[in-house]
């Protein structure tokens, strides 16, 4: 069994203010593991706790063992990426002005380049975000 152990009062400090003020699920997750794990409770506890697998928590700890906290948090570029991005904004402006929503939509997914196709509900709520 591996355990995370002999952690000192400072870390253990920054890591409950994660857990208790962590920006996502995972991270907080990630921390809690970690202070269970100081604690001394087993890997397959907390894989229980978490309903996660051993192999999971066991990257956890791997990850923490190399950069401490600051490689708890999910790497940058994970997750869906935008149907629009900040740099879509004088396009849209200048569709939207001749065009209605529909047709701007149409003109949008035209483009070779999207990854995601562009509804009129995302197209609504992009409009709103940058108040075109």
């Amino acid at each position: 069994m591996r355990y995370i152990s002999n952690l000192n009062n400072k870390t253990v400090k920054e890591l409950e203010k994660i857990v208790k003020n962590g920006n996502s699920l995972q991270l907080r997750q990630r921390a809690k593991s970690i202070l269970l794990s100081n604690e001394g409770i087993t890997v397959k506890e907390i894989c229980k706790i978490f309903n996660k697998s051993t192999r999971t928590v066991y990257r956890w700890f791997d990850r923490f063992k190399e950069e401490q906290i600051e490689n708890l948090s999910d790497e940058i570029g994970r997750g869906r990426k935008p149907a629009l991005n900040e740099n879509d904004i004088d396009k849209v402006k200048k569709l939207i002005e001749t065009n209605s929503i529909k047709e701007t939509c149409i003109a949008l997914n035209k483009e070779s380049k999207r990854v995601k196709k562009v509804s009129p509900q995302i197209l609504k709520r992009y409009l709103k975000k940058y108040t075109i």
